[in-house]
């Protein structure tokens, strides 16, 4: 049986939590389409703030991921996205 380096452990380990931030940032966008399509108002709210801290949990945990540049073009757009439209529903982050 080969072992992994740690250096690849932790390069991989660095893929998947970027990965992950990148589908967060997806998925909280999808929350606020569903927020926008709800006629039901706490479902509405509950979508909001459920995108909210898919917000706030990605830029805590950005810092501690080393993202490709092309990674980190791909999660600074989203992420601008997501601030945008959170902007447009009455949250500033």
């Amino acid at each position: 049986m080969v072992e992994k380096s740690i250096a690849q452990n932790i390069h991989e380990t660095q893929e998947v939590g970027v990965d992950l931030l990148i589908t967060d940032a997806r998925l909280a966008l999808t929350l606020l389409e569903l927020a926008e399509t709800t006629k039901v108002e706490e479902d509405h709210r509950r979508r909001i703030g459920e995108a909210t801290h898919a917000y706030e949990t990605i830029v805590h945990f950005l810092a501690r991921v080393t993202p490709t540049k092309e990674q980190l073009e791909e999660l600074n757009g989203e992420l601008t996205t997501l601030r945008e439209r959170l902007s447009l529903v009455g949250v500033h982050v």
